[in-house]
């Protein structure tokens, strides 16, 4: 490995418009009916659907030509946002990411009830999954112990924590280190996954959060965002020395047309409708 700087573009996409969200059951919110509306493992909305084609024509025409691969959680209404952009794109590899899910797991009721009392719910199976995108690459390792990707009930804050920094790890290994010509444009990698999730891994990524000293933090992600990141890791005599990486996008929504538009609450927090 020669010496000089590796440099990839990570574009996390938040999942399109779920059932739970059109009918303000969010993962994060808790009113006295949520748990008999919310589905533990909801699909897109009539209005998701429509935003995950806006997001596949802008991310295509914008990058279709530099994206290496697309990552994908298991979950129904990030696989149901994927289905357009790996259509689009049909000779870039996707493969299912199951650290990428939403933070909690996949559970029934209220997230205030840590999945107390409800039933269990494992998420797709590997067949299942396929059926929704066919090309999806699949590790039986990952269904070794329940009957879909979950290993059913709630995942605490530590372990979400914990699955965030893992993803983190992840996100560096996906710079590449064989040197490559400085002047073509920097390869780039997707990872659909979900709202709540992105704001842990920023999280890790800047090494804020939970267990330091100062304020708690929450990075919210509209319906269809997109955060673009540019990774770097410099090498000193065959060596990966430092990183270091900016934010090149934070949220973007504007592929999404206004009409289409639908924002996140997270932690007492709500993206104001003017800025959705």
């Amino acid at each position: 490995m020669a010496g000089g700087q590796r440099r990839v573009l990570l574009l996390l996409l938040r999942h399109a418009q779920s059932e739970n969200n059109h009918a303000g059951a969010d993962d994060s919110a808790s009113p006295a009916d949520v748990g008999a509306t919310r589905l533990a493992d909801p699909p897109l909305s009539e209005r998701g659907f429509a935003q995950s084609e806006a997001c596949a024509s802008w991310i295509n025409s914008e990058f279709g030509a530099r994206i290496v691969h697309i990552h994908c959680s298991p979950m129904i209404r990030t696989l149901q946002t994927v289905v357009p952009l790996a259509q689009v794109l049909s000779d870039v590899p996707i493969s299912l990411h199951t650290d990428a899910f939403e933070v909690g797991g996949c559970f029934n009721g209220p997230r205030a009830d840590d999945g107390r009392g409800h039933p269990l719910h494992y998420g797709l199976g590997p067949a299942e999954i396929r059926k929704l995108i066919p090309a999806m690459r699949v590790s039986a390792e990952d269904f070794a112990s329940s009957p879909g990707w979950w290993r059913g009930g709630f995942e605490s804050d530590v372990e979400s924590r914990a699955r965030a920094a893992r993803v983190c790890e992840w996100a560096w290994s996906q710079v590449p280190l064989e040197p490559r010509d400085p002047a073509a444009e920097l390869p780039v990698g997707v990872l659909v996954t979900h709202g709540f999730f992105i704001s842990y891994l920023l999280q890790a990524m800047l090494g804020v959060g939970a267990g330091g000293s100062g304020p708690s933090v929450a990075l919210l992600s509209a319906n269809g965002a997109i955060w673009l990141l540019e990774l770097r890791i410099t090498c000193v005599a065959g060596q990966a020395e430092a990183r270091s990486f900016a934010v090149l996008a934070a949220g973007r929504t504007d592929h999404v047309p206004p009409p289409l538009r639908s924002g996140q609450k997270l932690n007492g927090f709500e993206i104001p409708r003017c800025m959705e």
